[in-house]
Formats: C-alpha cells, structure tokens, sequence
C-alpha cells in the first residue's frame, strides 16, 4: 500500500505538466489563428480602402466625361450655327461675249496658281503639285481647297459658257502606296483631274455641260524628271479655259 502511494505521488506531477503542456500549445495556436485574423482583417481593410478610393476616382471621371460631352455638343452645335450663318451663296454665272477672251492675270494673287496663255488662245491655269495633294492621294489639301475655290470664282465671274479642261499630270515615279486602287500614273493623274473638276462644278463655277477631265501620266513634263525640283513640276493639274 505504501508503495502505490509513493508511485501516486510520483506520477501525479506529471500528468499535471502533460496537461498543461497540452493547454499552453492549445492557447498558443489559437493566439497564432487570432494573429492571422487580424492580418486578413486589416488586409482586407486595406483593400476595401482602395475599392472605396478607386471608386471615387472612377466617379470623379465619369464626372469630368460627361461635363466634356456636353461641352462637345455645346461646341458642335454653335459649329453647325457658325457653318449655316457662313453658308457662301452659289456663284453667279454671268454671260460672257465670246470677244471677252479673258486675261490670265485675272489669276494672279492666288497662292500656288500660275496662269498663261497658249498658242490657241486658250488659257492655262496651273496649280502645283505642293499645295494640291500629298503623296499618293486625291484628297485635295486645305490649302489646296482654297486655290480652287478662288479659281472657281474668276471662272464664274468672267468665263461662264467656256469650255474647261481639267488635265491631271504626274512625274514619273510609278505609285506605290496606292498601287491596288492607281496600278500606274494614267489613273493616278484621272482620279486628281476628276476631282478638281467636281470641285468646279460642286461650286457652280463651270457648265457641266461644258467640262471634261483627262489624265495624261508622266507623259507631257515641263521639267527634267532626274531632278526633285523638276519631278515637283512635273505633278500638277492645269485647269484649260479654250479659247474662243
């Protein structure tokens, strides 16, 4: 009997030390998932943060794209108003003698346009290649747009009734850039004679009776080809008045 008291005694204080070792290990792995939860929590403050802050941002935006499109149409209608109050009224036709012949210097003054007058009487408007089209194309440049408009004028002030010839001219460099839509220079120089002449007719400067357009390629130059100087001579569209 006194000896299992003695074997009590002894095991007693370590079944208490396993008991509390197991309790401290308890309480620490969950002071350890506590430790966690606190750092998802504050992760997730963090990101809720920057949701809240992109989505003022995202207003603040919307705000300014509404603001600018009603500012576009703000600035696109008074553009139309300006356009319609601007509108310019359809040239008027006068008759002409055919004794009025005309003069080329009725021409001078207009940027990029030179005038003379031929063997046949006829005159001879032409406009360089720098301010007419860039490089491969048919769409007449700004400045271009305004040569014409002025050349549709004199043509409607003083040479209604004529016939006009519009002729397309290029260097001879074939294209390249517009090869599927102009295979060669014959197309190139049609399409650039066509669309000035549209632009005559499109201001009522010229009978449409009375027009024609015609391309001639690099075949008819007015300057030596070798040379960049001489192919910009070359690329030019000469609007004909024939003579009387």
């Amino acid at each position: 009997m006194k000896n299992t008291f003695i074997i009590c005694c002894l095991t007693l204080p370590t079944l208490v030390g396993c008991g509390v070792t197991s309790l401290q290990k308890e309480v620490d792995w969950y002071k350890q998932q506590l430790t966690i939860s606190e750092d998802d929590r504050n992760r997730l403050e963090l990101v809720l943060a920057d949701c809240e802050n992109d989505g003022q941002d995202w207003a603040d935006r919307n705000s300014t794209l509404r603001s600018d499109l009603d500012q576009a149409r703000t600035d696109l209608a008074q553009a139309i108003q300006d356009a319609k109050s601007r509108r310019r009224e359809p040239i008027e036709i006068r008759p002409v003698t055919t004794s009025d012949s005309g003069d080329p210097s009725d021409f001078a003054g207009i940027e990029g346009v030179s005038a003379t007058r031929g063997e046949r009487n006829e005159i001879r408007i032409t406009l360089e290649d720098q301010i007419l089209f860039p490089a491969g194309s048919v769409v007449i440049r700004k400045g271009g747009q305004a040569a014409v408009q002025q050349i549709a004028e004199t043509l409607a002030r003083g040479y209604a009734g004529r016939e006009i010839r519009v002729v397309g001219h290029t260097d001879d460099t074939p294209p390249t850039r517009v090869k599927d839509v102009y295979p060669t220079n014959w197309e190139l120089s049609s399409a650039r004679a066509c669309v000035v002449l549209r632009a005559l007719v499109e201001a009522n400067a010229v009978d449409p009776a009375r027009v024609s357009a015609v391309g001639h390629g690099d075949r008819h130059p007015i300057a030596d080809n070798t040379t960049k100087l001489g192919q910009a001579r070359n690329r030019r569209v000469e609007v004909i008045v024939v003579g009387e």
